[in-house]
C-alpha cells in the first residue's frame, strides 16, 4: 500500500505543476508496472475489454447531447423559461442560474457544459443587472456542481461501472442532495443579492406574465421532453442509460436541425469535434485509471484501507468522516471524472465491507467530489470558471466560500449522517432492499 501511496503523491505532484491529468495517471501507471513487474499481457487485455463494455458508451453519447444544447442554444431556451419565472423577484437572475443549472444538469450530466453554457449565456446578464463580476462567476462555478448530481451524471455513470453498481441506482442517489443543494443555494443567493443593487425583469399584469410563461414555456417545450425521454426511459424499463443517452442525442439534434433549426452545419461541426476532444481525454484518463484498478485489487489495497480505517476507530460515525475527508482532499487535486472512477475503484468496495449501503456511499462521494472540485490548490472547475468568464480568482473566490459552508458543505454532512438522503429513490423505484447504512 505503501507503493501505491508514494506513486499517487507523484501524480498529485504532476497534476499540480499543470501536466494534463491523463498523462499523469499514465506515468503513475507505468511506474507501478515497473514496480511490481508486471507483464503488460496481464494488464492490457483486461483493460481494452472493460473500455468496449456497453455501459461505457453512454458517455460520449451524454457529452455529446450537452454540447448540443449549448452549440444549438437549446440551453437558451430553458434558460429564458426559467427566467420568466423567478426573474422578477429580487435576485431572481441568481436564481436562474441555480434553477437552470439543476435542469440543464437534467439532460447534459456534466458540469463542465454547464458551466461552460451558463458562463457564456449568464455571465453578462448577470453583470449588466448589477451583480458584482465576482459574485456572478461564484454563482455560476457553484450552481453547475449540480449536474454532477442531478441525473443523468456522467459521473455516476463512471462510479456505477468502476464499483459495479447499478447505474441507474446511482443516478436516483444523488437526487436527494442536489435537491438539497438546489434549496440552499437559492436561500444564499436571495440573502447575497439584497448587499447588491441588482435589477429585476419590470413588474407586468398577471395576466400578462400568464402570456410571457405560455409564450417561452411553448418555445422550450420540446426541450423539456429531453428529461423525460432520457430519464422516463431509463426508469420506465424502455432504455439502458446508454440507450436513453443515444435517444436524448437524436431528439435534440432532430429538434435542433429540423424544428427549431436554430443550428448550423458549422455549429454541428463544432460540436461534434468538441466532443470528440473530450471523449478522447475521457478514454485515455479511463484506460491508465483501470490499469491502476487491477494492480490495485492484485494488491489487495481495499482489504488493507478497511484495516487502517478500523485500526484508526472503529466507530461508523468516524469512518464515515474519514471517507469524506478523503473525498474532499480527492476532489481538490484531480477532476470529477478520474474522482468518480477511483472513489467507485478503491472507496466503494472497503465503504461496502464496512456495512454502508453502496447507494449511499454513491451520493456522499459525489457531494465530497463537488466540494473538492471548488478548493484549492487544484480545484480544476474554480479555475475553469476564471478563464471563461475571464475574471481573477482573487474577485470571485470569497464569493465561493459562503456557497461551499453553508450549501455543498451542509448538504454532504447531511447527505453522510441521514443515509435516507441518497438510499431513499433507489429503495423505491428499484427495489433494492439494502440496508439503512
Amino acid at each position: 500500500m505503501l507503493t501505491l501511496v508514494l506513486v499517487v503523491i507523484g501524480v498529485v505532484l504532476l497534476i499540480i505543476i499543470k501536466v494534463p491529468i491523463g498523462f499523469a495517471f499514465g506515468a503513475g501507471s507505468l511506474v507501478l508496472i515497473l514496480l511490481y513487474n508486471l507483464k503488460l499481457g496481464w494488464v492490457i487485455p483486461s483493460t481494452f475489454s472493460l473500455l468496449t463494455s456497453f455501459p461505457l458508451m453512454a458517455i460520449p453519447l451524454f457529452v455529446f447531447l450537452g454540447l448540443l444544447m449549448r452549440y444549438s442554444g437549446l440551453a437558451t431556451r430553458l434558460i429564458d423559461l426559467v427566467n420568466v419565472i423567478v426573474g422578477r423577484i429580487r435576485g431572481g437572475l441568481g436564481l436562474v442560474v441555480v434553477w437552470g443549472c439543476g435542469l440543464f444538469g437534467a439532460i447534459s450530466g456534466s458540469a463542465a457544459s454547464a458551466l461552460a453554457t451558463f458562463g457564456t449565456v449568464m455571465f453578462p446578464r448577470l453583470v449588466e443587472e448589477g451583480y458584482p463580476r465576482g459574485y456572478s462567476v461564484a454563482v455560476i462555478v457553484c450552481s453547475a456542481m449540480l449536474a454532477l448530481f442531478i441525473p443523468p451524471s456522467m459521473d455516476m455513470i463512471m462510479f456505477g461501472f468502476a464499483g459495479d453498481i447499478s447505474i441507474a441506482g446511482c443516478f436516483l442517489a444523488t437526487v436527494g442532495p442536489g435537491i438539497l443543494i438546489i434549496i440552499f443555494s437559492s436561500v444564499i443567493n436571495t440573502i447575497m443579492s439584497r448587499r447588491f443593487q441588482v435589477r429585476a425583469l419590470p413588474k407586468v399584469r398577471f395576466s400578462a406574465w400568464i402570456g410571457e410563461l405560455g409564450h417561452y414555456g411553448k418555445r422550450a417545450s420540446l426541450v423539456l421532453i429531453l428529461p423525460v425521454i432520457v430519464l422516463g426511459g431509463i426508469y420506465g424499463g424502455i432504455f439502458t442509460p446508454t440507450e436513453a443517452g443515444a435517444a436524448g442525442s437524436v431528439f435534440a439534434l432532430l429538434i435542433a436541425l429540423a424544428v427549431y433549426r436554430s443550428m448550423t452545419r458549422s455549429e454541428l461541426g463544432k460540436a461534434m469535434l468538441h466532443a470528440v476532444s473530450i471523449v478522447g481525454m475521457i478514454v485515455a484518463l479511463l484506460f491508465f485509471l483501470f490499469v491502476i484498478s487491477r494492480i490495485t485489487i492484485w494488491q489487495n489495497i481495499p482489504q488493507q484501507l478497511i484495516a487502517l480505517l478500523v485500526s484508526i476507530s472503529d466507530n461508523l460515525m468516524i469512518q464515515l468522516l474519514m471517507f469524506d475527508i478523503l473525498l474532499i482532499a480527492m476532489g481538490m487535486i484531480i477532476d470529477d471524472n478520474s474522482g468518480s472512477i477511483l472513489s467507485g475503484i478503491l472507496l466503494l468496495p472497503a465503504a461496502t465491507k464496512l456495512g454502508i449501503n453502496p447507494y449511499h456511499f454513491a451520493g456522499i462521494t459525489m457531494c465530497g467530489l463537488g466540494l473538492g472540485l471548488l478548493t484549492p490548490p487544484v480545484a480544476t472547475a474554480l479555475y475553469e470558471a476564471g478563464a471563461i468568464m475571464e475574471t481573477p480568482l482573487k474577485d470571485y473566490f470569497k464569493y465561493c466560500i459562503p456557497f461551499m459552508l453553508f450549501s455543498l458543505l451542509p448538504a454532504f454532512l447531511i447527505t453522510t449522517y441521514v443515509p435516507e438522503i441518497a438510499t431513499f429513490l433507489p429503495n423505491l423505484v428499484l427495489g433494492t432492499g439494502l440496508g439503512r447504512w
